[in-house]
């Protein structure tokens, strides 16, 4: 099977899941009021895998075109911001309309974190992505659950919806509630099962083996 045509194909879900802040009981108008609250500096919250770069790619359109939206993406290894990051940093110094989301900021040293917090200081806005308690204010809290997973799942294949309704919870806890993780490995089972189904299909019946 063609990629494109897998529907867990990661663009396909990210066509069909955009973030709806209604699933996390709220709505834009909450989130944007509790922002300039905050000054608009905050966190979003979330463990693995339950909306975070989701949530920050379409808060990034709703800011524009009032602000620029610059960012900066952070693995487990990024310990230290490396010299693209901090050339990056230093060109927006001072730039009251940019606004600086950071995915993944939990990963840096305390000594990078605090420099990079300073900085923002000069910004008209910063938000960090992490996965635990910081001293920044929690801007919204992001968590996923069975029946999230269900319902998500229910807008991007409605014939897997109904035929994993009973074991969707299980796998969902073999994934530690990781959506993108659900997600991907629904992709990998669809993509082996649809190909096992047609050379299956392909084969003529075994009476029919037999006569020819």
């Amino acid at each position: 099977m063609k990629a494109h045509l897998n529907p867990f194909a990661p663009d396909r879900i990210q066509r069909l899941l955009p973030f709806d802040p209604a699933l996390s009981g709220t709505t834009w108008e909450a989130i944007e009021s509790r922002w300039e609250r905050l000054s608009r500096r905050a966190a979003v919250r979330g463990h693995h895998g339950s909306g975070k770069t989701t949530f920050l790619d379409a808060f990034a359109q709703r800011l524009q075109p009032r602000f620029r939206v610059e960012r900066l993406f952070l693995h487990r290894d990024s310990r230290q911001l490396d010299q693209e990051q901090r050339q990056l940093l230093e060109s927006i110094r001072g730039q009251q309309d940019v606004i600086l989301f950071v995915d993944g900021e939990g990963h840096l040293a305390g000594s990078e974190r605090k420099a990079l917090r300073k900085l923002s200081l000069t910004l008209g806005g910063y938000l960090a992505a992490r996965h635990h308690l910081s001293r920044l204010p929690t801007l919204l809290h992001l968590k996923s659950d069975p029946l999230l997973a269900q319902t998500l799942l229910e807008k991007i294949e409605p014939a897997a919806s109904r035929e994993l309704h009973e074991s969707l919870p299980a796998i969902f806890r073999k994934k530690n509630g990781n959506l993108r993780e659900l997600w991907l490995s629904l992709y990998d089972n669809y993509a082996n099962e649809t190909d096992h189904d047609r050379a299956s299909s392909a084969q003529p019946p075994e009476s029919q083996r037999a006569r020819s």
